[in-house]
């Protein structure tokens, strides 16, 4: 799928969504240890590149939701857990449901694990704030299987 056609199908996805969910307050400082992410998140990937993965689509959107419900912060950032509900077996998350770890240095950056507990077959997704919602590149690591793409998260 061309990028043009990818970058519409996110946009028109992003703002059927966005009119029932609240947006993210990016913080000025571009520091997001100031903002809580506490919450129930709508993931939205899309695959751009994939090995060893028969049921992998190209450009198609796939969404999950995640939920952060512990807080835990200190001088050199901010540690969150949870757990996901997603069907992303095609990129190659194992698990439909499990645990969430992500965490959130100093910066504007948060990077959130999927099933963090196993070392094939979990996703790693990383994030960045801008308008009012995340987004960012992902990949999951599996051996010999792996894919990544892009995603936009919604609170």
């Amino acid at each position: 799928m061309p990028t043009k056609q990818i970058v519409l199908a996110v946009a028109a996805a992003f703002s059927l969504i966005s009119g029932c969910q609240r947006g993210v307050r990016c913080p000025s400082s571009n520091d997001l240890r100031a903002v809580d992410l506490r919450g129930e998140w709508n993931v939205e990937i899309i695959p751009d590149w994939g090995t060893q993965l028969k049921d992998l689509k190209l450009g198609q959107l796939i969404s999950g939701s995640l939920e952060l419900a512990t807080r835990d912060s200190s001088a050199a950032g901010v540690i969150y857990t949870g757990a996901y509900t997603a069907d992303f077996q095609s990129v190659g998350l194992f698990k439909t449901a499990g645990e969430v770890l992500a965490s959130a240095p100093a910066g504007d950056t948060v990077r959130i694990i999927l099933d963090p507990n196993v070392d094939h077959g979990n996703m790693e997704l990383v994030a960045h704030c801008m308008s009012g919602a995340f987004g960012g590149r992902w990949k999951t690591n599996g051996d010999p299987s792996s894919a990544m793409g892009h995603f936009h998260m919604l609170h």
